[in-house]
């Protein structure tokens, strides 16, 4: 790990800021241009970027030395081909649905700051972060008077969006907080204030939110707490009893809780869960029946790309369609288009192909074995725990991308691509880890499947 005064640079502070306005105000901040044309988001972090470039050597020489330049490289470049061949059709378009190029470039920040005593300080900021996202989501219940008063932006196609008070990636912030105070439950001050906090939000999430993908990302926690951190598993089931309980006298005492899509209950939880398969269990129930028809809709896209990408020849199929072209029928209230298919891999195959998609699925599988191997290197319990909260947030940002153009916009993207960058590093062996006497993780059944063949975390000694 390369060594850093503990003073921190404009650029360590202008991309924290940065990463927490993006995380905690979604769209709302990734939405501004300067000027009205620009992505202050991406500008910002690239500037970052540069700005250690220029001013930090040795960033220079670990990104040489990393395999993931070389990725990152080969995606500019062949997606800067894409564009340029589409722009003469599709204009502005080209490099809109491009963006994402950019944003894969900022795992190169992560492995920056994963690499040098920053690493200590981002991992509180991640902490400080989620805690400030699901603070801000307490405020849902009267969002819709709070947007009123909101600054406001102006999307490229017209659109008016308030800065603050939206809460698109709200399933993410919740689960991801939820996930670090399980984890971090030992070193967590004022743990019941926070957890209080979370299990509110937790609640809006699913109340107001009624987001489908909140299926998948609860039981995928409690698969990582049973599995890989079993201590926990107590906390966790009292959790859902307690979410069970509170549904229970919610549905007993018609207690109206109205959110997005329909009135909250157990009737309403089981027929929602159901919609997520494209089962109408209530064709009464107006949100219901929408849900359930969106997965058929999302299926017939998904089913056109695949014939466009199959039956259009060996250019299509190696090399997708393109950039600009829309890879949905869907259109907006206002003509406007709908560009991308609510699946970012199949984003990947319709405008890159095989070819494409290749070298993306090659880059996460190296990304993945290596994160595995840093968690079974673990040294201690802090460590190990750390690792397993950024590979939740990898893996729920993953899920949401298989149902949502969530790689498409800069408020996942960044995140995910800069949390990639610090899951691949780990602190030098040379180097005291982040807590002198951090408890060692003892041997255990679920230890031993990341640790190895002894089942315990071996502490080292490190010296000043």
């Amino acid at each position: 790990m390369t060594k850093h005064p503990d003073k921190l640079l404009f650029c360590d502070k202008l991309l924290f800021f940065v990463l927490g306005a993006s995380l905690v105000l979604s769209i709302g901040f990734s939405m501004l241009r300067f000027p009205s044309w620009l992505p202050l988001t991406e500008s910002l972090m690239l500037f970052c970027l540069l700005g250690y470039a220029l001013k930090q050597p040795s960033a220079c020489a670990l990104w040489f030395r990393s395999p993931w330049f070389f990725f990152v490289l080969f995606w500019w470049f062949y997606v800067g081909i894409t564009v340029y061949i589409a722009y003469p059709q599709w204009g502005t378009f080209a490099f809109r649905s491009a963006t994402h190029a950019v944003e894969m470039a900022f795992i190169l920040l992560g492995i920056w700051i994963g690499s040098t005593d920053r690493r200590k300080i981002w991992l509180r900021f991640f902490g400080i972060i989620l805690l400030c996202g699901n603070i801000h989501l307490l405020f849902w219940p009267i969002a819709p008077f709070l947007r009123d008063y909101s600054p406001k932006v102006i999307s490229l196609v017209g659109e008016e969006t308030p800065i603050f008070f939206n809460y698109m990636n709200s399933a993410l912030l919740t689960t991801s907080y939820l996930s670090w105070l399980l984890f971090n439950k030992d070193n967590e001050k004022k743990w019941n204030i926070k957890f209080a906090i979370v299990a509110m939000t937790c609640g809006y999430s699913l109340i107001h939110g009624q987001g489908r993908i909140n299926y998948a990302l609860y039981p995928l926690l409690f698969a990582m707490v049973f599995f890989l951190d079993h201590k926990k598993t107590k906390i966790f089931v009292g959790i859902i009893l307690l979410f069970l309980l509170s549904v229970f006298i919610v549905s007993v005492y018609e207690i109206k809780l109205e959110g997005r899509i329909g009135t909250f209950n157990f009737e309403f939880l089981y027929h929602h869960f159901l919609a997520s398969f494209g089962i109408i269990a209530d064709p009464f129930q107006e949100g219901i029946v929408g849900s359930a028809a969106g997965v058929g809709q999302r299926l017939n896209w998904w089913s056109e790309i695949e014939r466009q990408i199959f039956h259009g020849g060996i250019t299509s199929l190696f090399f997708g369609l393109g950039q600009g072209i829309p890879l949905t029928d869907l259109t907006l209230a206002d003509g406007t288009p709908v560009r991308e298919p609510h699946n970012s891999v199949l984003s990947i195959i319709g405008r890159y192909g095989l070819l494409g998609l290749s070298v993306f699925l090659w880059m996460h599988i190296l990304m993945a074995r290596k994160l595995i191997r840093n968690i079974r290197a673990s040294s201690t319990l802090t460590e190990y725990r750390e690792y397993l909260i950024l590979s939740f947030f990898l893996l729920s940002t993953f899920l949401i991308a298989m149902v949502e153009d969530a790689l498409e916009k800069p408020f996942y993207a960044i995140w995910y691509y800069f949390v990639w960058g610090i899951a691949i590093t780990r602190q030098s062996r040379q180097q005291k880890v982040y807590e002198k006497n951090s408890t060692v993780y003892s041997s255990s059944s679920t230890a031993s499947a990341w640790c190895g063949h002894d089942g315990t975390i071996h502490s080292r000694q490190h010296s000043n």
